[in-house]
């Protein structure tokens, strides 16, 4: 059985390492929250109680079922499908209508990235070797993650924002959704992350089951794990441009004014 939510436990992420491994240090998984606990708070961390969020499942062929819901509904539907394999949700809430792409975001919580290691469970090379070799280099940034897990083949988080992103459907403006992928690229480059950072893109939601049976039907089955959790730790647009331009980046920022509506702040 999964622990509850507790700040010793898995919200230091000064506790998950000892010497040794591919950056000098050796992973170490925390005691794990009980799933029913975490994803709640999770996903209340990087909603608003009014948001439409999209969870979603991606089939064996490809395709997804998406589900735009309340918050608190949405919560009840992850909750409902812990054994269901490769669930997710979209990183921005929704503006209701059909359609799951940029153009359909209203706002965004958090700038989210996602990191591949290893072989096993991907197309193409990854930048790294293991899930050691990410967390070593992750502890090198100008910028930590506020909430880190481990997907079983790789590595998401999430970099909290202090007031949400909103884009044109939200109540913002279409320079707002520029600048938000401009910093994403920004910051997915930084962290060695591949192209999952814009703001309809999907992620897993932590503690649920990867199945790669559809490339390989020889990868078993992996349960992922939540690394840390600080739902505190926000930062503003400024500190993440900063944070970017401290890597010298080939990706240019732009100088967009971010745009809030009352209902994000």
């Amino acid at each position: 059985m999964g622990q509850p939510p507790n700040p010793h436990h898995y919200n230091n992420n000064n506790n998950l390492y000892c010497t040794g491994g591919g950056f000098g240090i050796k992973m170490v998984f925390p005691p794990q929250p009980a799933y029913q606990a975490h994803v709640p708070v999770f996903l209340e961390a990087l909603f608003g109680p009014t948001d439409r969020v999209v969870v979603a499942q991606l089939l064996q062929d490809g395709t997804w079922q998406n589900h735009p819901l309340a918050l608190q509904e949405a919560i009840k539907w992850a909750l409902a499908n812990q054994e269901t394999p490769n669930i997710y949700f979209r990183a921005s809430s929704h503006d209701g209508s059909r359609g799951y792409g940029e153009q359909n975001c209203c706002h965004a919580g958090a700038f989210l990235i996602d990191i591949d290691y290893g072989k096993v469970g991907h197309r193409g090379r990854t930048p790294f070797g293991t899930l050691d070799d990410v967390m070593g280099y992750l502890l090198t940034l100008p910028v930590r993650p506020s909430i880190c897990w481990h997907t079983g083949h790789g590595v998401q988080a999430a970099f909290l924002l202090d007031q949400p992103a909103c884009f044109y459907p939200g109540g913002g403006t279409a320079e707002t959704l520029l600048r938000y992928r401009t910093i994403g690229s920004c910051l997915s480059s930084m962290v060695m992350g591949d192209s999952t950072f814009t703001a309809e893109h999907a992620f897993r939601i932590p503690g649920t089951i990867n199945r790669k049976s559809h490339l390989d039907p020889t990868i078993p089955d992996v349960t992922g794990q939540p690394l840390w959790f600080h739902p505190n730790k926000r930062y503003t647009l400024d500190e993440i441009e900063q944070a970017c331009g401290q890597r010298q980046l080939l990706f240019p920022l732009t100088t967009t004014t971010l745009t809030h509506c009352h209902e994000c702040v």
